[in-house]
């Protein structure tokens, strides 16, 4: 189809289509008008290394964790479609999820203590996506979050992304490391 505007001619091209998990692609067009296709995803995990105790509203669940090659090589960015938490314990831990674009130096992220974050630290952080108890269902005594963080982009100094969760509510967990955090990241 071609539209005038002015003295200005545009070709304008629809595309639609969907990958084999049903999801529609996305585009980017290169800097010498070439049309490349994007659709590589990442889905890195992140067991949380909790320890069988009580937790207080504002502890770090877990220590900072690495999401290795969570995104793009070339442009080290990409698009968090969604976030699954799988809690075996079933407590229902809510939390904000920090991220951050490269490793925070400085500062404390120990388990079960309240986060000490550097100037250097909060510099790096580039997202903050809340887990609510009510974004869980249980399944056979396994509570399950899935949201979508509403296409949050994110940049990073290399291709991986750095993780800390905060508990915004007390709980306490009856055996170790019961919290898995699964990451859905489009790679453009």
């Amino acid at each position: 189809m071609d539209l005038k505007r002015r003295d200005y001619t545009m070709n304008v091209v629809e595309i639609r289509g969907k990958n084999d998990d049903g999801l529609f692609d996305f585009f980017r067009v290169g800097s010498d008008g070439s049309l490349y296709m994007r659709s590589q995803t990442s889905t890195p995990n992140a067991l949380l290394d909790t320890t069988a105790a009580a937790y207080a509203s504002g502890d770090c669940l877990g220590t900072v964790r690495t999401l290795t090659g969570a995104i793009d090589t070339a442009y080290h960015t990409g698009l968090i479609e969604s976030v699954s938490v799988v809690d075996t314990n079933n407590k229902k831990p809510a939390m904000d999820i920090i991220v951050f674009s490269s490793t925070p130096s400085a500062g404390t992220y120990v388990d079960n203590a309240t986060p000490s974050f550097s100037t250097d630290a909060a510099g790096k952080i580039i997202r903050k996506i809340p887990i609510y108890a009510s974004d869980y269902t249980t399944e056979n005594d396994i509570a399950v979050a899935d949201v979508n963080p509403q296409g949050r982009t994110v940049v990073s100094d290399t291709t991986n992304l750095y993780v800390l969760p905060v508990a915004t509510a007390a709980t306490t967990f009856t055996a170790a490391t019961p919290v898995t955090v699964r990451f859905n990241i489009i790679q453009d």
